[in-house]
This record gives structure tokens, sequence and C-alpha cells, in this order.
């Protein structure tokens, strides 16, 4: 082999070795940053600006997303208060927390409970069921970091 086929052999091999290292970094970019648009339109579409009224009560929602690469799955995680308005009735505020997987529109897990009591009302992912907000909590930690 000569001294230029050499220095192309070399030059190819450089060249191929950082591309196939640098794609599945930006492939996760932008996996990631697809999820995170989608969270944000489903956020705007499905809930506002993040604070909704009625008569009785006041909502203030927040979310959080993740493409979660092993399941290459997007999760949106969507917490919510609803804090009553009357002074007799403030007892029964209440969190909703709502795990929704976007690509495919299904609900992951939800978790209600309200503020008087340690214990759920209502706690699943899946098919499995919780009994507390550390719980669910655990399990939605898991799906949200990777």
């Amino acid at each position: 082999m000569n001294n230029a086929a050499a220095i192309t052999l070399i030059i190819f091999a450089l060249i191929y070795s950082n591309n196939s290292h640098a794609n599945p970094d930006r492939v996760a970019y932008e996996l990631q940053h697809e999820c995170r648009k989608s969270a944000e339109e489903y956020f705007s579409k499905e809930i506002g600006a993040g604070i909704n009224e009625t008569d009785d009560r006041i909502f203030i929602t927040t979310s959080e997303n993740h493409y979660n690469s092993r399941l290459n799955k997007c999760f949106i995680l969507i917490k919510s208060k609803a804090i009553y308005k009357a002074p007799a009735e403030k007892s029964n505020s209440y969190e909703d927390i709502l795990l929704q997987e976007l690509s495919e529109n299904s609900l992951y897990g939800h978790y209600r409970g309200y503020t008087h009591s340690k214990k759920s009302s209502f706690c699943n992912i899946r098919d499995w069921k919780c009994e507390s907000k550390e719980q669910f909590e655990k399990k939605v930690k898991f799906l949200m970091n990777d």
C-alpha cells in the first residue's frame, strides 16, 4: 500500500468513527426535542395557561416531560392542585398527577390524593395499584429518568 492510499484509509477511518459516535447523541437529542415540543403542544391544548378557575375551585397545573429511550416513549407528567375557595371546603382540596404517554395518547398512571389524608383515593400505573403518593412517584421516577 502506498502512502497516499494509507493516508486516505486513515482519514476515512477517522471520519467514520467520529460520525458513528455522534449520531446516537444527535438522534437522542432530536427525540428529546420532539418530545418536549409535543408535550408543550399537548399541555397548551388540554390545559391552557396552567391556572383555571371555576365557581368553587382554582386549579393550578404544571407539567414536565421526558423521552424514555429504553421504552422509546415520550411521557408528560401533569400535576394539578384543586383548591376550594370556600374556607369550609379547603380540607377537600386535592392533587391529581397524570402520567401520559404522548405518541400513543395513553394514560400510564394516575394519582389522586386529598390534602387531609396521607392515603390516596386513586393510585395506579398501568395494572399496578399503589397505596401512596410516594409509591407513585417512585414508579414515575423510573419512567421519567434513564
